[in-house]
């Protein structure tokens, strides 16, 4: 039951250190994005 529980903590974190990942990275590109749209005008 231990080790059960111990898979799905990690698994849970791994999943949500992809969100915050992905996240981040969406993030990164809209503000990219939007300082070149803002320089360019």
């Amino acid at each position: 039951m231990e080790f059960w529980t111990m898979w799905e903590i990690s698994r849970a974190a791994t999943k949500r250190l992809a969100v915050q990942r992905s996240r981040a990275l969406s993030v990164r590109g809209q503000v990219s994005l939007h300082t070149r749209l803002t320089w360019q005008l």
